[in-house]
C-alpha cells in the first residue's frame, strides 16, 4: 500500500546508498539496483532534512527560511515535488505517518 506524504510525515534516508558529497551537490549510488543519483546542493539540503526526527513542515519551513525569498506555497510545492521523487527512487522512506 503506498503511503500518502503529509505534513506529519516523518522521512529517513535510506542509509543502504553510498553516499558522496560534493561542491555542487551529492551523489548517491543504489548498489542493488545499479543506479545513480545526483542532487544538486537545494536538493541536498532538503535531503539532509530526512533524518527519521524532523517532519515535513519542518523541512519545509526550514527550506523557506533559508532560501527566501521564495515564497512559502512555492518551498511547499517544491519541497513536497522533489519529496515525492526521492521516496519514488526509494532514496528516503516514510518512517512514520500520523
Amino acid at each position: 500500500m503506498k503511503q500518502r506524504l503529509t505534513d506529519s510525515s516523518i522521512l529517513l534516508f535510506n542509509f543502504a546508498l553510498w553516499v558522496r558529497n560534493l561542491q555542487t551537490g551529492t551523489m548517491l549510488f543504489d548498489e542493488k539496483r545499479k543506479k545513480k543519483y545526483f542532487l544538486n546542493t537545494t536538493a541536498s539540503f532538503i535531503l539532509s532534512g530526512c533524518d527519521g526526527t524532523k517532519p515535513v513542515g519542518e523541512v519545509i519551513r526550514k527550506f523557506h527560511a533559508t532560501f527566501s525569498p521564495v515564497t512559502e506555497a512555492h518551498a511547499s510545492a517544491d519541497v513536497l515535488n522533489l519529496l515525492r521523487q526521492l521516496l519514488k527512487y526509494k532514496i528516503v522512506v516514510i518512517q512514520n505517518n500520523n
